[in-house]
């Protein structure tokens, strides 16, 4: 039985896997043809592609068994297509066995995350058993952040198939970023190589298991995309880094609202890129299509609560307006907890629990300025050290190597002008604060703000 089990996980993984990669193909030969193919790059596609069709299938019927299949076939016939067409043998391709097999004996340590029950499994329940509801924010409100990457999810819950499977969706997604890394390997230059470099000691360090592969990690290497992109940029003067970052931008916002802050990594862009070489008009097919999954995704979360982006209340319209909405006021004092859990609140009373209680709009109001103090209580505290740790010691040695080897990076391909310094200084400076002003756990893209 344990081996007709392996055998049934393994073949599902890999179905799941064959299903992303066909859309991330067909995706990318519609807006990015001149690119090269890259397994790991279809992959990311795919599950974009597929957000997108989930979100939008939702307004018009619950995605069932028959959306599945259908989509599960036309994931295939285009997996099967792409095949065909560029003769690629992906049972025979090296790399893509490799890094599949260490993420298929990784993703047996998956397990539930403390969330599946309260709203993961409820809210891709609903997604499959009803279409879209408008005002479910008053049924339970944490089915209303707009949880995008739980949208995808629901395309590949079967019946009769553990539900532990489809949480193995987080794994893929970073298995096709690696493979994606890989793949690039001969492409990168010294900046692009020593950033990779602490990447995958950070992700070796904290996510060893995949348990800890909840939905945030998709974002976490959303992040990272949006940063490589433009990095390789500054080397490589092809504007297709700049739609593909403003993708991932995209998308990652879509996932969870805390990516909003890498948009300042797009300064770069905007400052050291003339108007004319954007292009515009040559890319208005991508163009429109983050447009249009920006529209559908506000669609959603206004049908869903009554708000732009759900808890910000001021994105959000008084039930005078919408009958269904849950008003400015209930939404700001969702908000306010949250903030006040993200400053430290829960780790103020778990290390301190003989402290006077205080609301969370009260714990904010005293601990306005130095929330940090009960932050660093917390073990995420570690982490942050770890980051910082492990970005010096990397830094220490690749000097090292450099002065023992007498490596010197003096061509200008391979150079950074003091412009291109300065710009990725201040987009970093800037991504990093945000962050660690307004949500600064690790958890919620510290990880990739700090590197």
């Amino acid at each position: 039985m344990l081996i007709i089990d392996v055998a049934t996980y393994l073949f599902i993984i890999l179905f799941y896997s064959a299903v992303i990669i066909g859309y991330g193909a067909k995706f990318k030969n519609l807006f990015f043809k001149a690119d090269k193919n890259s397994i790991g790059e279809f992959g990311i596609y795919g599950f974009v592609v597929l957000y997108f069709l989930s979100t939008l299938i939702h307004f018009f019927i619950a995605i069932n068994l028959a959306i599945n299949l259908f989509i599960f076939a036309i994931g295939i016939y285009l997996f099967a297509k792409e095949i065909k067409l560029n003769q690629i043998n992906f049972l025979i391709n090296k790399k893509f066995v490799i890094v599949f097999l260490l993420f298929f004996l990784l993703s047996f340590t998956n397990q539930f995350h403390d969330d599946a029950y309260l709203y993961q499994l409820p809210y891709i329940n609903y997604v499959q058993k009803f279409k879209i509801i408008f005002g479910i924010v008053t049924i339970n409100d944490y089915m209303a952040y707009g949880h995008g990457f739980y949208d995808v999810l629901a395309l590949f819950k079967l019946p009769k198939i553990s539900n532990n499977l489809i949480f193995t969706l987080p794994v893929i997604f970073l298995a096709f970023f690696i493979l994606y890394l890989y793949e690039q390997r001969k492409n990168y230059n010294y900046y692009i190589k020593f950033f990779l470099v602490i990447i995958i000691i950070t992700l070796l360090f904290r996510y060893y298991q995949s348990k800890d592969y909840g939905t945030d990690l998709p974002v976490l290497v959303l992040i990272f995309l949006v940063q490589i992109n433009l990095i390789n940029y500054f080397f490589n003067k092809n504007i297709n880094f700049f739609y593909k970052s403003i993708l991932y931008l995209v998308t990652g916002i879509l996932f969870k609202i805390y990516m909003i802050f890498s948009i300042f990594y797009l300064i770069p862009f905007i400052f050291l890129t003339k108007i004319k070489k954007i292009k515009f008009e040559k890319h208005k097919n991508i163009i429109f299509f983050i447009f249009l999954l920006i529209f559908l995704s506000i669609g959603k979360n206004v049908i869903h609560s009554g708000c732009l982006i759900y808890p910000i209340h001021q994105t959000c319209f008084e039930s005078e307006k919408l009958s269904w909405s849950y008003g400015k006021d209930l939404s700001k004092k969702r908000m306010t907890f949250l903030s006040a859990n993200n400053k430290g609140w829960l780790s103020y009373y778990r290390f301190m629990p003989k402290s006077k209680f205080f609301e969370p709009d009260v714990y904010i109001k005293i601990y306005k300025y130095n929330y940090h103090k009960n932050l660093i209580k917390d073990q995420d505290f570690s982490s942050f050290i770890l980051i910082i740790a492990i970005f010096f010691i990397v830094l220490n040695l690749n000097k090292k190597i450099q002065i023992t080897n007498k490596i010197q990076i003096n061509n200008k391909q391979t150079r950074l002008s003091p412009n291109q310094k300065n710009y990725l200084f201040l987009s970093s400076l800037f991504a990093f604060f945000s962050w660690f002003i307004l949500t600064p756990h690790l958890r919620y893209g510290g990880y990739g703000f700090l590197i």
